[in-house]
This record gives structure tokens, sequence and C-alpha cells, in this order.
């Protein structure tokens, strides 16, 4: 059977046409792969920027070292503020001499104290102390100065036992347990530094 030189031609065109057409698919199917990796990876490293930045970001705003460091910056400064209003007070004038209460002259100290708890005592020239909680009256021992303070005991002079430190500041003086200062006397009375929650102010 004879194919004509026309029929041949004819074949031929719609073979070259159809691979023509094919390759252009797998050509635009590779480009619309790329183009949708090319955005996939682009998107990712657009995440991964914003999510780098947010990270930085926090480190750099709520880390704990920052944080801590702030705060302990601000503690520091209050307690610094709050340490100089202690130590200035408005009116640091005292009657007390506390060289002559060494020289056995409580001439400066004598006369009515009292504290918080309602307990007043009186103090007399001679060292002897009533109070208003005890029954027994009270003697004061000869005692030292120490950090511009007066300090003694105090006990009933019977006993042999149940004596309590006795502290005497003068305003403007610092508290020599805890360094507080306020602008009148105080006297201290007791076994431990629970007695300077309540001290003895003159009346």
């Amino acid at each position: 059977m004879k194919i004509s030189p026309k029929a041949t031609t004819s074949v031929l065109l719609t073979s070259l046409f159809l691979l023509g057409a094919c390759g252009k698919k797998k050509s635009e199917s590779a480009n619309n792969q790329y183009t949708v990796q090319s955005s996939k990876v682009a998107t990712k490293k657009s995440e991964k920027s914003s999510s780098t930045a947010k990270s930085s970001s926090k480190a750099t705003e709520g880390s704990p070292e920052n944080t801590l460091a702030s705060s302990f910056s601000n503690a520091e400064m209050q307690a610094t503020t709050s340490q100089s209003q202690i130590l200035k007070p408005a009116n640091t004038s005292s009657s007390i001499d506390v060289d002559a209460l060494i020289n056995d002259d409580l001439t400066t100290i004598v006369g009515d104290w009292s504290n918080d708890l309602g307990e007043t005592i009186t103090i007399n020239p001679d060292r002897q102390v009533t109070s208003t909680h005890r029954t027994a009256t009270l003697q004061i021992s000869p005692g030292e100065a120490r950090d511009n303070c007066y300090f003694s005991g105090i006990g009933d002079p019977t006993q042999l036992v149940g004596g309590a430190g006795f502290i005497v500041i003068p305003a403007g003086v610092p508290n020599p347990h805890f360094g507080d200062v306020t602008d009148f006397d105080r006297i201290l009375i007791g076994q431990s530094v629970a007695a300077d929650e309540h001290p003895f102010t003159r009346n």
C-alpha cells in the first residue's frame, strides 16, 4: 500500500505539534512547581525571620536577667532613699547627756517614760526605777558609752537572775542594732532586740 507524500507530511506535522504541546506543558508544570517551591521557601524564610525577631525582642525585654537587674536597681534605689529618710530626721535635738550618765549622773533621763504596750517607768536620780507592770523596784547598773549611746543593765537588786539590758539612745543617734534614727530620745529595756520594737519615750 502506498502512502502519499501529502499524508506523510500531515502525520509528521501532527506528531511535532503533539510533542511541542507536551514539552510546553512539562515546562509550564516545572515552572509552576519552581514558583510554588520558591514561594514556600520565601514564606518559610519570612516566618523564620519574624520568629527570630520576636524571640530577640522577648529576650531583650522580658529575660530573667534583665528583669532581675531592673528590679534590683529599683530596690537598691528605694532602699537608699528609705535609709536617707531614716537617717535624717527633721529635729535631732536631745536633752540627754551620755557623758553625765557614765559618771553616775542620771539627771537627764530622770522622770516618766512610756512605751506602746502601756507600760510606764519612773527613773529616779538614785538609779531606782519603778514600773506600772512590775511590783518590785528595779535598779539601773553602772554602764558605759558606745556609739553615742548609754549601755547598762536593769533588774531587781534582790535577785541574782532576771535582769535585762538598759540602753539609752539620744535623739539623732542611730539605733545600735538597726541603725534607724528618730527625732526623740529612746530607752530600750529587754533581753533581746525585740525591745527595739517597743522603745520607751519621754512623757
